[in-house]
Formats: C-alpha cells, sequence, structure tokens
C-alpha cells in the first residue's frame, strides 16, 4: 500500500517535470536548457521554493529532460569544449 502511494507520488513528480520542460521548449525554444536553469537558481520564496513553487531539484530534473528531448550536451563548459576541437 505504502509503496504503491511512494510510486504514484514519484511518477506525479516524473510527470510534472516533463510537462514543465515541453512548456519550456515551446515557450523559449534553444534557451529553454538555460532558463530551466535559471529557475533552479532564482530562491523567490522563504521556503526555498523557486519559480512556480516548485523546489530546485525539480528545475534541475527538467533542465536535464530538456537536454534530453534537444540534444543540448551538458557537463563540459565552453572552455573544455574549446580545447576539445
Amino acid at each position: 500500500m505504502i509503496l504503491t502511494m511512494i510510486l504514484g507520488w514519484l511518477r506525479g513528480r516524473q510527470r510534472l517535470a516533463n510537462v514543465d520542460a515541453d512548456m519550456l521548449i515551446r515557450e523559449h525554444g534553444d534557451q529553454a536548457y538555460c532558463e530551466a536553469r535559471r529557475r533552479e537558481r532564482a530562491v523567490v520564496l522563504p521556503n526555498g521554493a523557486t519559480h512556480a513553487g516548485r523546489k530546485p531539484t525539480h528545475w534541475r530534473k527538467v533542465a536535464l529532460i530538456v537536454a534530453k528531448k534537444t540534444g543540448k550536451e551538458i557537463g563540459l563548459d565552453t572552455a573544455t569544449r574549446m580545447q576539445e576541437r
């Protein structure tokens, strides 16, 4: 019973992250990943929530989903990418 509730809660969070990722891609196009990361850093409420009342971990997950959906490379900074060329 408890396991079923936890799995349902996790699925709901994953669906919400996917919905937010799709919304950012639709509204921000190529800048969707950057927008998700900006929202992750923009703590605006005393309880630590950010844009739309979501926690930074939510926006981090959204950024990763956006990167996967758009094919954006993440993990290397600009200087490292330039050295690899």
